[in-house]
């Protein structure tokens, strides 16, 4: 949720800002996100245009994870 936040707010900035991207594996985060990122092939990671943040969580994984 933290690099979608980001991605967003990087959008509205002028010029071409740069983002650092973890392209480590990371089975927590690739399972909770619906729709992971990725770089293309330029090696840019596109804005989500969904609601919101424009990701979708995966309930059933958020659920699992829950505390409490």
């Amino acid at each position: 949720m933290a690099f979608a936040a980001s991605l967003q707010l990087i959008a509205t900035l002028p010029g071409d800002p740069w983002l650092e991207f973890d392209r480590s594996p990371n089975p927590f985060r690739e399972e909770l996100s619906a729709g992971p990122f990725a770089p293309d092939d330029e090696g840019l990671v596109r804005v989500p245009d969904g609601p919101g943040l424009g990701v979708e969580l995966d309930g059933t994984a958020v659920e699992r994870y829950r505390v409490g």
